[in-house]
């Protein structure tokens, strides 16, 4: 009888660590043809560097900043699965469940992490808001003066020339068939955090444990209707944001024209 037991659980650990890998699986299979579906994208990073949250939270979404009383809502990004490109370099890469619509034209080169940086450092990150497109008190009059937003703006310009960086007609946008590849510094790693109701602590303790700096990167196609956001957290001491990213460029490929 005991021996029939011990056969029972073994038979158990089995099946459910069968059944663990064959949702891992089963998830990353979904995700890459969510991408393809959604953004007309192939991903092809090997399985053996995937993984999916091991919290019970519901959603796994990022806050970069405090929130402001100006701007409605709290910017976030919300995050499916983990890859891990090396021992010094992991990245959370997009949820794709929602994305629908069609993206307007980025003429002004502005990035979704470039927000995100702009959080980081305590800086209006909305530029509708600071140009106050369609936001207005109650009486009518403008949020901002002139001189407030022009202020604003060098302010963006400044962190912007700091820690943004983008690049075109290069290796790594015709290996991608994008048509810009955003780098974005977030400078206050303490301040990159799990939010509220969509925290899991675990897992940002382990993206955390080796890290010393983390970046915002977008892969931006203008014939997609939404670019591929993902968050880096690398060891700065034994590696750079360029090798990771070149990296990852060879998992990732635009398919539309």
């Amino acid at each position: 009888m005991k021996r029939e037991l011990i056969f029972m659980f073994a038979c158990i650990v089995s099946a459910m660590t069968t059944f663990t890998a064959m949702g891992e699986n089963g998830k990353y299979k979904e995700y890459c043809r969510d991408l393809k579906d959604k953004l007309n994208l192939t991903f092809s990073a090997p399985e053996s560097a995937i993984s999916f949250k091991t919290d019970s939270a519901m959603f796994f979404a990022f806050t970069f900043g405090e929130a402001s009383e100006e701007v409605p809502g709290e910017i976030v990004f919300m995050g499916a699965p983990i890859v891990k490109l090396s021992e010094n370099c992991s990245a959370v890469m997009m949820d794709v469940k929602y994305v629908s619509g069609k993206r307007s034209g980025n003429d002004e080169c502005w990035s979704t992490p470039t927000a995100w940086m702009l959080n980081n450092c305590n800086t209006r990150w909305c530029i509708p808001m600071i140009r106050n497109t369609g936001v207005c008190n109650n009486d009518g009059s403008k949020i901002y003066t002139e001189e407030e937003t022009a202020a604003y703006m060098e302010r963006i310009s400044q962190l912007r020339a700091q820690y943004e960086r983008c690049i075109e007609n290069a290796e790594m946008t015709n290996k991608t068939n994008c048509d810009r590849i955003f780098f974005v510094r977030i400078p206050h790693l303490e301040r990159v955090t799990t939010a509220g109701l969509m925290s899991c602590p675990e897992t940002e303790a382990m993206l955390k444990a080796n890290a010393t700096e983390c970046y915002g990167v977008e892969f931006y196609k203008q014939s997609s209707c939404e670019p591929f956001k993902m968050l880096f957290f690398i060891n700065g001491n034994n590696t750079t944001i360029d090798e990771c990213v070149a990296k990852m460029a060879g998992y990732i490929r635009f398919v539309c024209s």
